[in-house]
């Protein structure tokens, strides 16, 4: 929709949202909740989410160096969280599969190690990057089945 690619593009074009945004994002969602302010609370969300996304896969021109499993990673990850499961059955089990379920669990695992070297250990930012990708990594599971997945994540 048209609200989440503006929200997508202003993210991209900021440089300067950093830990101190992470944590100022994080208090004031936290706040909404205890509030009772839902409305709030879902628009705090997509916020966080894309920025979380963006630091995590970057802007779409990352994605002509990489491999097919790490461009639909990349996929997943910058796609609103509703379209997640149709963008991992296509990518995975569509009628031109752009990967193996093997590649996209090995690219998850690798983005996972990614995230845990690069940041500052008990960052915001790390662990808002490390929970998002543990929502994507259920949502393979619910797909692949818990016990293929499990055997890469355990």
């Amino acid at each position: 929709n048209r609200a989440a690619t503006n929200l997508k593009n202003a993210v991209a074009a900021r440089k300067d949202l950093d830990e101190g945004v992470i944590v100022l994002l994080m208090g004031w969602l936290q706040r909404a909740q205890k509030d009772g302010k839902e409305d709030m609370v879902v628009i705090l969300q997509r916020v966080l989410q894309a920025i979380i996304a963006f630091s995590l896969a970057g802007s779409e021109e990352i994605d002509v160096r990489l491999g097919p499993p790490h461009r639909a990673l990349n996929k997943v990850i910058r796609s609103d969280e509703q379209l997640w499961e149709g963008i991992i059955r296509s990518e995975l089990l569509g009628e031109a599969p752009s990967c193996t379920k093997d590649e996209l669990l090995s690219a998850l695992h690798l983005r996972f190690e990614e995230t845990v070297l690069k940041q500052a250990n008990g960052s915001a930012l790390q662990q808002a990057q490390a929970e998002y990708l543990q929502e994507v990594e259920k949502r393979v599971k619910d797909i692949l089945g818990i016990e293929y997945a499990d055997e890469y994540f355990r």
